[in-house]
């Protein structure tokens, strides 16, 4: 009955069902399962049971199969500590079990097990393993000495120990945020369970970061995963697509869950070969959505509940999200699952707890350093603790498999099966993060600053509509510092990121924005690209209403009006042939929303949008993730008040200037140059020429304004730019415009820098511009500098649509292949990182089937390094479309 499938991350989700088993033992219904092992940290969510993922993805690799909705954080105790061009980092390198850490004395690098060690936070007795904890002094001194010799900065060696251990953590702390707070959970609300060998080290300081005051360490923590195995259900699931509206399928819904429920506990008995085998229905999901959205929820329901509880359910989980009430007319089920189980032969129970609590006492003492201050911790044997005693902190708790730290401000006891339980007593104690070193803070802070710019991004996605939002992903979201700079974004569209800066700081000389402001626009002469990418910005404010920031996003709209369904026709002549232009205007004015104002621009003018309705439903998608953006920012800058956030902001910008200088320096006193010929022989011509350390990147020689629509934008251009020289950095950095302080941009009037008139019919076209052009820069840019050969020079763009729709998509192909290596098949490449349409959700929403999508074999080329394959996609329509 086992299929290779069902093995996957099989390690991770014993784990989690031993963390539920243990919560279940004392009393605890919603946790949070947080395994942290020697390579990688596993964190899932168990709230009135198990939380299942039907598609999920492993090693690129997307699986259509029911498993443990599990996150992976590249963290664990063998996570390499180095410091490189500029950031201190924990991760995501491991250095495994050979060599491993250095204290196991086989050569391996500085890790986290080695930063534990050294503060005293793992007793070394507790390993099983001769350590030398002098190999592990060695390596501390070596990074010390490297910080010292790129930075200046001479950190004291506990200081810095722990400093990386707080990188760890916070990084383990946004991973947990996305199976929590990103999905509408309050992470306090939960307990955290540690397991794993480094689990306990770790589980109070990034229970702190949480917010979560309760931290369960189980006996035998290292080894969980084999005891959750051992306490696992038979299980197996029966489902059912419906894809109907809810108040349409009404009692038929108990019907098909019967027939659902039979064909479920069928298989369990099969599976273990007996009819009087007690087998019961543990779950009930109906997923269900709005008509219109891709993104489902889940919702529980029991045997002969009543439909009009099951909508009251969704509508609670779905404002939950939104933040607004669904329209319940509108209410679809997706699909019905039914998981039956039978119990394991054994589930070991937990003794009753000792009902007077005792005062345990340590075995030895020992030196371990907590928030900078040296303190006497007790440790305690795991075997030697009765259930009930207490733990005076500071403490290690130490067993076979782990050691569990218990730092000031906690206290500690022992449960249920010897598993101790840590409660929080004190927000905080020692010097706390304000005490920190530069190069430490300066690291979290810009994971704090990326991770916010991740959830902006799955806020956005979580509440938009449109396919090309929700499933292409074809939107970016980033943040900028108080003077329209780019400083950090999530990894999303490389066209729309390097042009959002330009954007910013257009817009803000056409309008003020102040506190409670949202401005939007897609107008190409304020930053914009095409039409369809349409632009929110926000600024952020803290207390005293200073500017901190901005925070915006770009989304590509499918249809937002324009000659042809779709928004990009092929042979427009000017703007006003492509759709709806908005000028730079307020979304929200001081905090009163104008909608309306843009549902008439919409739905107005020449060639208005063909979906008015799922624009604005979009709009309220980018509005949400600003305001989260905000709130986030906003609470973030508590932290760092003084003017500090724009103080760590330039320091990003700072390390980016000074890596493209270190690669610019080898490249003295040269010139570079290339020419791109579009198919109507239209030039783009390029000129990048070095000297100490700087360059002078030219465009002189590119043709004259298009009298079609490859016209591109100086944002366009500067994004391309920025691309090419992340690039050449080709270092684990955000993208951020300090890269552009070493260059000297040069763009003169024509294809690539037109002017725009007041009257979009009087405005050169610039569809194909977003589109084509900017991938022919990349080009000519790469080919300049020898990176790489061509790739697909094109977005491959596909609209289709009718009267009342458009569809639009991207389609992927070959990658070109460098001096080193062989090109990708079948990717997006360069200014394009969106994904295909799923066949089902394109089948489902559109009047298309699609009748193949396969690799063109052998149209990479040939060669000593062979360009990427392209593909082949086939598509029928069943109806007629343009």
């Amino acid at each position: 009955a086992f299929n290779a499938k069902d093995g996957l991350l099989s390690g991770p989700a014993g784990g989690v069902i031993g963390a539920a088993h243990i919560g279940r033992t004392l009393g605890l219904d919603r946790l949070i399962a947080f395994d942290m092992g020697g390579t990688s940290t596993d964190v899932a969510r168990v709230a009135d049971g198990l939380e299942y993922a039907f598609e999920h993805e492993i090693g690129g690799v997307v699986v259509l199969a029911p498993a443990l909705d599990i996150r992976t954080v590249a963290a664990g105790g063998g996570s390499i500590c180095s410091y490189e061009l500029g950031r201190l980092c924990v991760g995501p390198a491991s250095a495994g079990a050979d060599p491993g850490p250095a204290c196991y004395g086989q050569g391996g690098p500085m890790t986290l097990t080695d930063a534990n060690l050294l503060l005293g936070r793992v007793d070394e007795r507790s390993f099983g393993i001769p350590i030398d904890a002098e190999a592990a002094r060695g390596r501390l001194v070596e990074l010390r000495e490297t910080i010292r010799a790129q930075t200046g900065e001479s950190i004291e060696p506990e200081d810095l120990l722990e400093g990386l251990i707080s990188i760890a953590d916070e990084r383990m702390a946004v991973a947990i945020r996305a199976v929590t707070a990103r999905r509408g959970h309050d992470p306090g609300d939960h307990a955290l369970v540690a397991f794993g060998g480094a689990g306990g080290q770790h589980a109070c300081g990034v229970a702190r970061r949480l917010g979560i005051g309760t931290v369960v360490v189980p006996a035998r923590a290292g080894v969980l995963s084999a005891v959750g195995l051992a306490t696992a259900r038979h299980e197996r699931f029966a489902q059912r697509q419906v894809l109907r509206p809810l108040a349409e399928v009404g009692a038929s819904l108990h019907a098909i869950a019967n027939e659902l429920a039979d064909e479920a506990t069928g298989r369990v008995r099969s599976m273990l070969g007996g009819d009087d085998i007690e087998v019961r229905v543990t779950r009930r999901i109906v997923s269900m959505c709005v008509a219109g959205q891709s993104a489902t929820i889940e919702c529980d329901w029991t045997n002969g509940e009543e439909i009009e509880l099951l909508a009251a359910r969704f509508a609670r989980r779905y404002a939950a999200l939104f933040g607004y009430e669904p329209d319940g007319s509108r209410v679809e089920v997706v699909s019905i699952r039914v998981i039956a189980s039978a119990e394991p032969g054994h589930v070991p129970e937990a003794a009753e707890p000792d009902s007077a609590q005792r005062s345990a006492e340590p075995v030895r003492f020992t030196e371990a350093r907590f928030e900078g201050a040296l303190m006497r911790a007790g440790v305690y044997e795991r075997g030697s603790l009765a259930e009930g005693h207490v733990i005076p902190a500071p403490a290690l708790v130490v067993d076979e498999s782990s050691t569990t730290v218990i730092p000031p401000g906690w206290e500690a006891c022992v449960g249920r099966g010897r598993a101790v339980v840590i409660r929080r007593v004190a927000r905080r104690h020692g010097r706390g993060a304000r005490g920190r070193p530069e190069a430490i803070e300066q690291e979290i802070f810009t994971s704090r600053l990326e991770g916010l710019a991740h959830e902006m991004g799955e806020s956005l996605v979580r509440t938009a509509v449109s396919t090309n939002v929700k499933d292409r992903l074809d939107f970016s979201c980033a943040i900028l510092d108080a003077g329209g700079e780019l400083v950090a974004n999530a990894p999303h569209v490389p066209v729309h990121l390097g042009s959002l800066g330009e954007c910013v700081r257009r817009v803000v000389q056409r309008l003020r924005i102040g506190p409670g402001d949202v401005v939007v626009t897609n107008h190409p002469a304020f930053g914009g690209s095409h039409l369809p990418d349409v632009t929110v910005i926000s600024g952020v404010f803290d207390d005293e209403e200073t500017l901190l920031a901005y925070v915006a996003n770009r989304a590509h709209h499918a249809e937002i009006g324009g000659r042809t369904p779709g928004s990009m026709p092929a042979l427009s002549g000017t703007l006003g042939d492509e759709g709806v232009v908005i000028e730079p205007q307020f979304l929200v004015e001081n905090g009163t929303p104008r909608w309306e104002a843009l549902r008439a621009l919409l739905a107005g003018g020449p060639w208005p949008s063909r979906a008015v309705d799922e624009n604005l439903a979009d709009l309220r998608a980018q509005l949400a993730a600003n305001v989260r953006g905000v709130d986030q920012l906003r609470a973030m800058a508590r932290d760092y008040p003084g003017g500090e956030v724009a103080r760590r902001m330039e320091a990003i910008k700072a390390t980016a200037e000074r890596l493209l200088v270190e690669r610019l320096m080898p490249l003295g006193e040269s010139e570079f140059t290339a020419c791109e010929s579009m198919d109507d022989g239209s030039r783009i011509q390029v000129s990048i020429r070095t000297k100490g350390g700087r360059a002078v990147i030219d465009f002189a020689g590119s043709s004259d304004v298009h009298p079609g629509n490859l016209n591109a934008t100086p944002a366009i251009v500067r994004s391309a730019v920025l691309y090419v020289l992340r690039l050449l950095v080709d270092e684990p950095i955000p993208l951020n415009e300090g890269l552009m302080r070493a260059i000297d941009l040069r763009i003169p009037f024509g294809m690539l820098n037109p002017s725009f008139d007041a009257e979009p019919a009087r405005c050169p076209a610039v569809a194909g511009g977003n589109v084509e052009t900017s991938q022919r820069i990349v080009d000519a840019m790469i080919r300049a500098l020898n990176l790489a050969a061509g790739s697909q020079g094109t977005m491959n763009n596909v609209t289709i649509g009718g009267p009342t729709w458009g569809f639009y998509e991207t389609i992927c192909g070959g990658a070109g292949a460098t001096p080193n290596a062989p090109g990708a098949h079948a990717v997006h490449t360069h200014m394009t990182n969106t994904r295909i349409t799923d066949p089902e959700m394109l089948e489902r929403r559109y009047p298309v089937r699609l009748e193949s999508c396969s690799i063109r074999t052998g149209s990479g080329g040939r060669g000593t390094n062979r360009g990427g394959d392209g593909v082949v996609r086939r598509m029928r329509f069943t109806a007629a479309a343009e």
